[in-house]
């Protein structure tokens, strides 16, 4: 086991995504490993053998086992329990920084009839390992988002030096000189806002976050507004499209709607 745990923190101090420390951790240390996103969905899976048995979240076992990890926010060992999903034991942790949880990690071995707290210990430190790659994903992609944001902004707000300035910038997201492209803003009507002190995020800035990592072009916040630069499909002559939230989601009673403000080359 300590093989395994040298060969997946090579792995991650060279840089290997949760996809690349999956399969190593799954190979060295001969089980099936899944890693969950925070909404419990699979990001990452592999096994020993090559073939991962399918994810299936609605088993009532893995229901139970899911409601439980991410209440109790600490390491669990599940034994096997025949006729469900988790015919084997399985070892679940959750992948945290600071307080922030960034995944779970359950680790499957079809072969142990017995755990010890060695598996136990092995499988933290990948948690660990996990949770430095997740970090360090999550921080690339925020910084990557904030740069293309402050390009939007530059462009709609006309902080360019020329237009062939304006056009280098267009085209570092990935609109060419001759794409036709859309301005759109999304605004929130009636935000809601946190109680005073609560720590919350505000659910209009969640919300307006959130649709800026949802959609197929760039965008910057400003203020109440989300600011999108959108290249025109062939085929789109669609003026405006709505973007209201579903009844009983999150983003409920925070209704946003796209207005078309222009189109250009």
């Amino acid at each position: 086991m300590m093989a395994a745990c040298d060969k997946l923190a090579g792995a991650a101090v060279q840089g290997a995504d949760a996809a690349d420390l999956a399969r190593i951790f799954a190979e060295a240390a001969g089980k099936t490993v899944i890693l969950l996103d925070p909404e419990l969905r699979p990001q990452a899976q592999a096994a020993s053998t090559g073939l991962v048995r399918d994810w299936d979240p609605g088993d009532a076992s893995l229901a139970r086992l899911l409601r439980l990890l991410t209440t109790e926010r600490r390491p669990l060992r599940v034994p096997p329990v025949p006729g469900s999903a988790l015919v084997c034991g399985c070892l679940a942790i959750p992948v945290l920084v600071g307080d922030t949880i960034l995944g779970y990690l359950l680790v499957l071995d079809e072969t142990a009839t017995t755990t010890d707290d060695v598996d136990l210990i092995v499988a933290s430190y990948a948690a660990t390992l996990f949770a430095l790659t997740l970090a360090r994903t999550k921080t690339t992609l925020e910084l990557g988002l904030r740069y293309r944001s402050a390009i939007v902004d530059s462009l709609v707000s006309g902080h360019f030096l020329d237009s062939q300035d304006a056009r280098r910038k267009a085209r570092i997201l990935g609109v060419g000189d001759a794409q036709p492209f859309r301005i759109a803003v999304a605004r929130i009507s009636a935000p809601a806002t946190p109680q005073p002190g609560s720590g919350e995020q505000d659910p209009a800035e969640e919300l307006l976050t959130r649709l800026a990592g949802s959609i197929h072009g760039a965008a910057t916040i400003r203020g109440p507004e989300l600011v999108m630069l959108l290249p025109v499909q062939d085929g789109d002559d669609t003026p405006t499209r709505n973007l209201g939230a579903s009844a009983g989601s999150p983003e409920a009673g925070i209704q946003p709607f796209l207005r078309q403000v222009g189109a250009a080359h």
